[in-house]
């Protein structure tokens, strides 16, 4: 039974941010063919973390696949954590804002995200994962950390 602690999954999530006509935007994109959420608006970039990956391989290598930019791991911050308790299932998710890139912005995977777009992160979509939301949203009020998904009594 020892080997069944602690096995909590982590992933990686990237917000991609642009100032634009004196309005800060988000970059946000649309899952599809996924078979979690699809349809619904998520991070920029993202994805589970594997065995004997760290958290910033993980976040560049996820967003050169998603948005086919690349991004050097001293060029992200770490921005905030977020423990998870979703439809049942438990995640560590730990989101990075990139400081700079090499690129120009497109969908990477069409396989799996419908569609990109630029957002003003005071009028996000209607339509998107749910704690991701959260998460931003507090990030933009300057929280480092929530928790998604629990019994709050």
């Amino acid at each position: 039974m020892a080997d069944e602690r602690y096995k909590t999954p982590s992933s990686v999530f990237v917000m991609l941010f642009r100032n634009k006509n004196g309005s800060r935007e988000i970059l946000l994109q649309k899952r599809k063919n996924t078979g979690y959420m699809d349809g619904y608006w998520d991070s920029s970039a993202g994805g589970h973390v594997e065995a004997g990956e760290s958290l910033t391989s993980t976040a560049v290598l996820e967003t050169k696949e998603e948005l086919s930019i690349n991004v050097e791991p001293q060029h992200m911050k770490f921005a905030m954590a977020s423990y998870n308790n979703f439809r049942g299932t438990v995640y560590c998710y730990f989101y990075f804002l990139i400081e700079e890139y090499e690129g120009t912005v497109s969908i990477g995977n069409k396989e799996k995200c419908e569609e990109i777009a630029w957002f003003n992160v005071d009028s996000m979509p209607q339509g998107m994962i749910p704690d991701r939301e959260e998460s931003i949203k507090n990030w933009l009020d300057g929280k480092i950390f929530n928790e998604f998904g629990w019994n709050r009594s």
